[in-house]
C-alpha cells in the first residue's frame, strides 16, 4: 500500500500540549487498571460432556502466509510551536486563541519517506527517512540574530539528513538512528523557552505560593500510597531466563559531520562563539553501551569572520559501560576509557569567553518560571557590562 499527501502544516499551543499530556496520562491509568482486572484469577468453568453423538467437524483457522507493507510520502511538515498568555488550565476562555498567542519555534522537515513491512512470521521492520529538517526561532520579540537553529551542514548534498530504522522480532528489538550532517546554533535564552514549554504541563505553579506541584496534591499521593500494594524488587531467577531473552533490547545512535555552535551574544552578528565539532559519534548498546568519538575537536570564531582558532586540536575517545547483575542485590559496574593524545591552546581572552557563556548558562538555569524576563534582562546587562 502506497500513501503519498500533499504538505502537512499544524500547529500546537501550549495549552493543547498539556490537553494531551492530560489525555495520555489518563489513558495510561486507565489501560493499567485494566490490566490489574484481566490478572486476578477467573473462576474455573466445568464443562459437561456433550450427549450428541454427532460430532461437527471445525475448520482449523488459517494461518497468516502473506505480508503487509506500507509506504507514506510526505514532502514537507511543518510544526509551530504557540505559546499563550492566559492561564495554562483555564479552557473556560471564549476570546481567539490567535489574539493571546506568541509563535515561538517552527519545526519543518522535507522529503519524509516512512516504510513499514511485516513479513509471515510476525517480524517487523519500520524505517523513517527524513531529506532534511530545521528549527526556526519565530520570537517576535527577540533580538536574535541567528534564528535557524538547525541546520544542514554545509556537505550536506542530497544525501538524507536522518534515517531512523527499527527491527522486531521474536524476543528481540532494535533501534538504529542516523544523523548525517548538521549544524547546531545554541542561543541561551531560547533554549531555556523552548525547556520551559516542553515542562510546563508536568507542573502547575499555585498563585498563593508560587510552589511548583505535580498534578496530584501531597493528600491524594499519600492516599493512593496506602491502597498500593508494595512493591518486591525484581531478582533475576532461573525461571526468569526466558522472560530476559523476549525482552532483549538493542539501539544504536550515529551521529555523521556535526557541527555544535556556542554563541555569546546572539543579538550581534559579529559576536563570538564556541565550535564543537566531531567527525563521528556512535553510541550503542546492546547488553554493554559503547561510546566512540572519533575527530572531535573545538575552536573559536567570529561569525562574521571564516578565521578560526583552535582552542582543542582534533582527539578520538572511546568508552565502554558494562553493567551486570551478578546475583541478587548483586551488580558489577565496569568502566573503561580510552583517550588519544589531547592538546589545548588557550588565551587569557579564550578562557574570559568561556566563563561568560557558563555564567549566563547558569543564570538562565537556576532562574525560577515567574522570575525568566527579570533574569534575561539581567543576562543582557551582564553582555553589555
Amino acid at each position: 500500500m502506497n500513501l503519498e499527501f500533499g504538505d502537512v502544516t499544524f500547529s500546537l499551543t501550549d495549552r493543547q500540549y498539556a490537553l494531551v499530556t492530560e489525555i495520555l496520562k489518563l489513558g495510561g491509568q486507565r489501560k493499567a487498571h485494566s490490566q490489574q482486572l484481566t490478572q486476578q484469577p477467573q473462576p474455573q468453568q466445568i464443562t459437561l460432556p456433550s450427549t450428541s453423538e454427532t460430532t461437527t467437524n471445525t475448520p482449523e483457522p488459517k494461518k497468516n502466509t502473506g505480508k503487509s507493507d506500507l509506504t507514506i510520502v510526505i514532502p514537507n511538515i511543518v510544526l509551530e510551536l504557540l505559546t499563550e498568555d492566559s492561564n495554562l488550565y483555564d479552557f473556560s476562555a471564549t476570546t481567539d486563541p490567535t489574539d493571546t498567542t506568541t509563535s515561538l519555534a517552527r519545526f519543518s522537515i522535507q522529503r519524509a519517506h516512512l516504510n513499514h513491512f511485516v513479513d509471515v512470521t510476525g517480524n517487523s521492520e519500520l524505517e523513517i527517512q527524513v531529506g532534511a529538517f530545521g528549527l526556526l526561532d519565530t520570537r517576535p520579540a527577540t533580538t536574535n540574530r541567528f534564528r535557524d537553529a538547525i541546520v544542514p551542514g554545509a556537505n550536506a548534498g542530497d544525501r538524507d539528513m536522518l534515517l531512523v530504522h527499527l527491527s522486531a522480532s521474536a524476543g528481540k528489538s532494535k533501534v538504529v538512528v542516523t544523523l548525517d550532517t548538521s549544524r547546531v546554533y545554541l542561543v541561551l535564552d531560547y533554549i531555556h523557552d523552548l525547556q520551559d514549554f516542553a515542562v510546563k504541563p508536568f507542573r502547575i505553579v499555585t498563585e498563593d505560593t508560587g510552589a511548583t506541584m505535580g498534578y496530584m496534591s501531597s493528600e491524594d499521593e499519600s492516599e493512593d500510597a496506602v491502597d498500593e500494594e508494595p512493591t518486591v524488587p525484581w531478582r533475576p531467577e532461573e525461571d526468569d531466563e526466558e522472560v530476559v531473552q523476549i525482552n532483549e533490547f538493542g539501539y544504536r545512535v550515529n551521529l555523521v559531520d556535526l557541527e555544535v555552535v556556542v554563541l555569546q551574544d546572539a543579538s550581534s552578528p559579529q559576536s563570538e562563539a564556541i565550535v564543537m565539532a566531531m567527525r563521528q559519534l556512535v553510541v550503542a548498546y546492546d547488553k554493554v553501551m559503547t561510546i566512540a568519538a572519533h575527530e572531535v575537536g573545538m575552536f573559536f570564531c567570529v561569525m562574521s569572520d571564516d578565521e578560526r582558532l583552535r582552542f582543542i586540536e582534533d582527539f578520538n575517545v572511546t568508552a565502554t559501560i558494562d553493567q551486570r547483575l551478578v546475583g541478587p542485590g548483586h551488580r558489577i559496574s565496569n568502566v573503561v576509557v580510552d583517550f588519544s593524545e589531547v592538546m589545548v591552546r588557550a588565551s587569557y581572552h579564550d578562557i574570559e569567553l568561556v566563563l561568560d557563556i557558563l555564567n549566563k548558562a547558569s543564570l538562565l538555569m537556576a532562574a525560577p518560571v515567574a522570575d525568566q524576563g527579570e533574569m534575561k534582562s539581567l543576562v543582557k546587562k551582564v553582555d553589555e557590562i
